[in-house]
């Protein structure tokens, strides 16, 4: 199953445990919740994406943490850094993954591309360029995904 079964179990404990209140484990239909799972994230405050909950699944390798897990966010959303079909582009994801990198940092770590994107590195290119170019439709489109897309019900 996983190489290192107690680092999985530790990561969850964390996930369920931590003290923010807007970075959620969410109930799953899938049977392999140790493999596959969703965790719920809270837009932040401030942004654009303050009233979106948004869906993120986790699929974690056989060979985690030692390779990195792969993350998908199933809600739309309208961001540079997020392509339509969810892929997402997070430097602790690739570059920057180190085996001592927990699922909630990941998680924190996303949380914070929805306070701070970057147009320099796109998977969603029309996104990047209105966030550089027309920052007030961007932030309409992006409200507008949110109340269509993540009202978290």
């Amino acid at each position: 199953m996983f190489r290192c079964i107690q680092r999985v179990l530790k990561d969850f404990r964390e996930l369920a445990n931590n003290d923010t209140n807007f970075i959620r484990l969410v109930p799953s239909d899938d049977n392999d919740t140790m493999k596959r799972f969703c965790v719920e994230i809270d837009g932040p405050v401030g942004t654009p994406y303050h009233t979106g909950k948004f869906i993120v699944q986790v699929t974690l390798p056989p060979n985690y943490p030692y390779d990195p897990p792969k993350v998908k966010m199933v809600t739309a959303v309208w961001h540079p850094n997020i392509s339509t079909g969810g892929k997402i582009c997070v430097d602790v994801l690739q570059e920057e993954w180190y085996p001592g990198c927990s699922l909630l940092e990941i998680l924190e770590a996303m949380r914070g591309l929805l306070c701070t994107p970057n147009p320099d590195s796109p998977l969603n290119i029309e996104a990047a360029s209105m966030f550089r170019n027309d920052r007030a439709t961007y932030q309409a489109i992006t409200l507008a995904y949110c109340s269509t897309f993540a009202n978290g019900k």
